[in-house]
């Protein structure tokens, strides 16, 4: 039975990931859908991470990072709770990079469609954000479902207040107020209890000006070392079509992380 679901997924999760890779890819937005990756669908959990990483585009250098989560599971109330924090060595110097916070709830009362309330915070001192505060609301919706294979989409109404960095004599608005569209496409396939590959496309823009969007492609892979122990490696594209001056539009990132679930 699981032989020949897996073979009538796999056709389905190639096409996926073509779709998915094939696409443009923005900044500063988090891949939520990874995060949820490695934490059980039903029931209470929590891990935490640490990380190194390697980064070109706004900056190059070496980050060292962690992370906690926690997921609580109520009926079919379901709360998730992520905090993180990067730390850069510059020229021997250390000093906080990003911080960010998210909050978010789901009710699932239908197991197709759900709705969705989160807000979060953050800041990133590379790309001039000295703070972005979001509250967001709308659907997600679970195309399919099965055991080892999982496509969703979700698509929300999102207010966004930024508070930048502005270079000397930039044009930039050092506070912004604006509403965006964020939506999301996610595929998780799970080839076995220890090994679980995830790719995810966002696209967020702006309500009242379609011209200015962010774009996030994230691809990841997490391997279960034990009941405990987890290792996790990502790469993540971003664009950002209107980023403030002196930051480029395109950023990447390779990531690899060292998990403890409880």
């Amino acid at each position: 039975m699981a032989t020949s679901r897996s073979a009538r997924v796999m056709p389905l999760c190639a096409v996926v990931l073509v779709a998915l890779c094939g696409a443009p890819a923005a900044s500063a937005q988090v891949n939520v859908e990874r995060l949820r990756m490695g934490l059980p669908r039903d029931g209470d959990a929590g891990s935490v991470e640490a990380s190194f990483t390697g980064r070109t585009g706004s900056t190059e250098g070496i980050t060292a990072g962690a992370m906690a989560q926690l997921q609580m599971v109520r009926g079919p109330r379901w709360f998730f709770a992520h905090a993180s924090g990067d730390y850069t060595r510059w020229g021997g110097n250390t000093s906080i990079n990003r911080n960010f916070v998210h909050l978010r709830y789901l009710h699932r009362a239908h197991p197709r469609v759900a709705p969705e309330l989160f807000v979060q915070e953050q800041t990133d001192r590379v790309r001039l954000l000295r703070l972005r505060e979001v509250f967001g609301a709308g659907p997600r919706f679970v195309v399919i479902g099965s055991d080892d294979f999982q496509l969703s989409a979700g698509s929300a109404w999102m207010l966004e207040h930024e508070v930048i960095r502005v270079e000397p004599g930039a044009p930039d608005d050092a506070v912004t107020l604006s509403q965006r569209w964020s939506n999301y496409v996610s595929a998780v396939w799970i080839e076995d209890t220890k090994l679980s590959f995830s790719n995810v496309l966002y696209v967020q823009p702006r309500w009242d000006r379609f011209s200015d969007f962010r774009i996030l492609f994230d691809s990841s892979v997490v391997a279960d070392l034990g009941k405990v122990l987890a290792t996790r490696v990502g790469v993540s594209v971003r664009i950002d079509s209107a980023p403030p001056t002196g930051v480029p539009r395109l950023d990447t990132e390779l990531k690899s992380s060292l998990v403890v679930k409880f």
